[in-house]
């Protein structure tokens, strides 16, 4: 303990000693100079002897820059979304029908209850047509090929195979193709699904995004409006593409017999509808359209004439949609020629253009003897004369009726030469039981 604190006294000795050494050292005479000499000391003077320094700039000497002065950026005004109009008009069929709508020159698209599924019925022909085409383009199969009919193959449904031959009776791949396009025979699709079989067809239908899960045997699978509208963007793309058999291909869906989208342009399709599992009443289409669109509507209906009205009006609604907003034509450079509609067709667009004319072309006493309610009257033969102060746009959606369509006829016609865009003749009020 006692050799403790003699070393602890030794070192406060030693430092008290260098204390008072150091003013020698640096050339001071009294720590007090010391103590002036730390209180006074410069390290710029030090850095001033060093070769390595670089003195600070003095931001003083340097002019300041004025602040920016903030503008305010007026906000841009938001675009008008399009689908806002579909979505509007698609509100007054409560949910019935799925649609599924697409420009193929833009490639802008429209679904509604678009993943909503439904069973397929002969609407599903459509794609295993085109794998066999393409499997033929390929030269994976050949369409001369003759396949028989056997006691295996019938089926109760569409077509008239069954109706018309015996079995054993040969058809060509050819010929089988068109029965199950056209008249939408299932005997002809059950030979040739006996042929290709339906592994590598559940490839391919992967293979474009489609979803092989719906696939079941062709007249007994799925189908929703998304799927729809990719098998008719595929079916259009294999068109455009020239292939071999892209033209007997496109024959076939031009000659479906029983087609429920309508267009005033060249329509090519596959419908499909049955009344089990769940019920189908569907059409997948392509319209070649100035600018062409593919269209495809499905649902639970059962096809009465309402319902067909109902599909009638969605099909002329996105054809005058894809008019006006797809064209890129001069409106006014062109005649657009007046669309030929159904009474029932004309009462569903008064109800979803609330803004369409109601164009009695009849005479004055005619007109006084009874119209149909909020109808306005323009003589046929005042057309000319007074259209263009009695429509200040001429793309006003335009109803035109007579007594028994011949003056409705003249005047939808002088309408167009005008120049208006939107005009629809639904022929005489003697037809008109609403």
């Amino acid at each position: 303990m006692k050799r403790l604190w003699l070393g602890v006294l030794g070192f406060v000795v030693a430092m008290a000693a260098a204390i008072f050494a150091m003013p020698e050292a640096l050339g001071l005479a009294e720590l007090g100079d010391y103590v002036e000499y730390v209180q006074a000391y410069n390290p710029a003077e030090d850095n001033e002897n060093d070769e390595y320094y670089t003195p600070e700039p003095d931001y003083a000497d340097y002019p300041s820059e004025p602040e920016p002065e903030y503008t305010p950026q007026p906000e841009p005004e938001p675009e008008p979304c399009i689908t806002e109009e579909i979505y509007a008009f698609m509100e007054q069929f409560d949910g019935e029908i799925a649609v599924f709508f697409e420009n193929l020159e833009s490639g802008f698209t429209f679904s509604y209850q678009g993943d909503r599924v439904f069973f397929g019925a002969s609407a599903t022909k459509l794609p295993f047509a085109l794998y066999i085409y393409l499997k033929a383009e390929e030269g994976r199969t050949n369409l001369n090929t003759t396949m028989y009919f056997t006691e295996g193959d019938f089926w109760e449904g569409s077509g008239f195979i069954r109706h018309r031959y015996e079995y054993g009776q040969d058809f060509t791949q050819r010929r089988l193709l068109h029965l199950m396009l056209a008249p939408s025979d299932n005997i002809a699709t059950r030979i040739l699904r006996r042929h290709h079989g339906l592994n590598s067809y559940r490839e391919f239908i992967t293979s474009i995004g489609g979803n092989a899960h719906f696939v079941q045997n062709i007249t007994y699978s799925y189908l929703s409006a998304d799927e729809a509208g990719l098998i008719t963007r595929e079916s259009f793309n294999y068109i455009q593409s020239g292939g071999r058999y892209s033209h007997e291909f496109l024959q076939n869906m031009f000659a479906n017999r029983y087609p429920f989208i309508i267009s005033d342009y060249d329509v090519a399709s596959k419908s499909g509808w049955a009344a089990s599992f769940g019920g189908g009443w569907h059409d997948m289409a392509i319209v070649f359209a100035p600018s062409p669109y593919t269209l495809s509507l499905l649902s639970s209906l059962d096809g009465t004439p309402a319902d067909r009205a109902k599909y009638d009006a969605i099909s002329m609604f996105f054809q005058d949609f894809n008019h006006r907003h797809f064209s890129g034509v001069e409106i006014e450079s062109e005649v657009i020629e007046p669309t030929i509609i159904t009474a029932s067709v004309a009462r569903a667009m008064m109800e979803s253009y609330p803004d369409a004319v109601i164009l009695d072309v009849r005479a004055q006493s005619e007109f006084d003897g009874g119209h149909i309610p909020n109808a306005v009257l323009l003589p046929h033969n005042r057309i000319e004369e007074q259209a263009l102060d009695f429509f200040a746009d001429k793309n006003t959606v335009i109803l035109v009726y007579c007594r028994s369509g011949s003056r409705s006829r003249v005047a939808s016609m002088a309408l167009a030469e005008m120049g208006f865009t939107r005009v629809y003749d639904f022929g005489g009020i003697i037809d008109w039981d609403y």
